[in-house]
């Protein structure tokens, strides 16, 4: 749990569903859920949905179908002082441990390390290194403008925010180990990056 909500984060609990979470995480969730109706229902929920996506056997509409769907919702008119900011799911690239793609974050070295996430055009370059018993994630958004962007961490452990400056860098407050959601807000997107598992 955050120290921003009493409840377990949706991505968490979808950890929980897919069985990606670390003992330790998932025993003390579980017994967060065992005393709390609406996470409980969350996750009976979310694994519903998880087991009938598994056994569905329907197939992708056809291209040209997608194509013409998508030109229907992009032709229209932005209504004034409509928000349209896009969220968008963070890929890792790169990670200086593995040297080869990859996906969430496990270190055994107290050095730092180097995590590279694309998003479309936007492009996150990632420092995380322990100091203290505390795991410090600073970085840079690599993108054309960002101005009054922000980037906050969330999880079970704690949370923590930063805000971007003029070279898109920021560096967030130390946080204690743990199953991370880190969102990268900017004026037009917001970015994602799920699963960042910090332990030593």
């Amino acid at each position: 749990m955050s120290k921003l909500s009493d409840h377990i984060d949706l991505v968490t609990i979808a950890d929980l569903v897919e069985n990606r979470v670390a003992p330790k995480l998932r025993t003390e969730s579980m017994a967060h859920i065992s005393n709390c109706s609406p996470c409980a229902e969350k996750l009976r929920k979310l694994g519903d949905v998880v087991r009938l996506m598994q056994t569905d056997r329907t197939e992708d509409a056809p291209r040209d179908v997608v194509a013409y769907a998508m030109s229907i919702f992009s032709g229209r008119a932005k209504s004034p002082g409509q928000s349209l900011k896009r969220r968008i799911l963070a890929a890792l690239s790169f990670d200086s441990m593995n040297q080869a793609p990859a996906f969430g974050l496990r270190s055994a070295q107290t050095g730092t390390r180097q995590l590279i996430y694309s998003a479309e055009e936007n492009d996150i370059d990632l420092r995380i290194t322990l100091h203290e018993d505390m795991w410090v994630v600073a970085g840079q958004v690599l993108r054309e403008e960002c101005a009054g962007g922000s980037v906050e961490i969330e999880g079970l452990s704690g949370s923590a925010a930063a805000t971007l400056n003029d070279m898109c860098e920021f560096t967030l407050p130390g946080v204690p180990p743990g199953n991370y959601l880190l969102r990268v807000h900017m004026s037009d997107v917001e970015v994602e990056l799920p699963q960042l598992e910090l332990t030593a």
